[in-house]
């Protein structure tokens, strides 16, 4: 998450810290995804009373949500108030909520149909598609975290120009590469014509100079 709210290195946590993190968040998330899984299968796909099974599945739903909400607590750098990891929980739950029924509908109603070796080929290739898509979710719901609050819109899809937001976003990806304390990194834009006038003038003036460097061995024998 530190990476994903462009935080400069020098504020992040060292390596044990990290590791402890990890650990809290493996068992946080893996635990709380298995529950919710076994509760809203069981629930949904077993229950015939409709008003059963909304309201499992709507206690699945708050679960999720919480345990999201959880999850990026435990990864977001502590400067960043909880209100503002909300939006992206809300969104990871109610997605991981629909991974699940759709995960729990072709176990119950797809696998069982299956002989023993191609049921095991289905479970393992649609559990890795599941995770995967799970993990692309959840890092989505992140980057909404981060677009909403420091409000990282609208952005230009062809540039030039480029938005506020856009520079914002730029200056922001440069600043995280800050590895010292007393180091400064700062952002200026030159400003592009859209006729390619300053692209045009770019190519006239030839490549930057280089700066001199030591001569190697070889080329001090070919000059001798």
């Amino acid at each position: 998450m530190a990476q994903v709210w462009n935080v400069p290195g020098v504020d992040r946590p060292g390596f044990l810290p990290r590791i402890g993190r990890g650990a809290s968040i493996i068992g946080v998330l893996g635990l709380g995804a298995i529950a919710t899984t076994i509760f809203s299968g069981f629930s949904v796909f077993n229950s015939t009373v409709p008003a059963l099974r909304g309201l499992t599945m709507l206690v699945s739903v708050l679960l999720n949500v919480a345990i999201s909400l959880a999850g990026f607590r435990l990864l977001t750098p502590r400067a960043v108030p909880s209100r503002e990891l909300v939006p992206g929980a809300v969104l990871a739950g109610v997605a991981w909520s629909v991974l699940q029924l759709l995960g729990g509908y072709l176990v119950n109603q797809r696998l069982q149909q299956t002989s023993e070796i191609y049921g095991l080929f289905a479970i393992v290739l649609g559990l890795l598609f599941w995770l995967s898509l799970g993990a692309q979710i959840s890092l989505y719901a992140a980057e909404l975290n981060v677009v909403l609050a420091r409000k990282l819109y609208p952005r230009s899809i062809v540039q030039p120009p480029l938005t506020e937001p856009d520079r914002q976003a730029l200056r922001q990806l440069a600043q995280q590469e800050e590895r010292r304390p007393e180091e400064r990194v700062h952002v200026d834009f030159v400003d592009e014509a859209a006729d390619g006038r300053h692209g045009q003038e770019r190519a006239r003036a030839g490549p930057p100079p280089r700066a001199p460097t030591a001569p190697t061995p070889e080329r001090r024998r070919d000059e001798r």
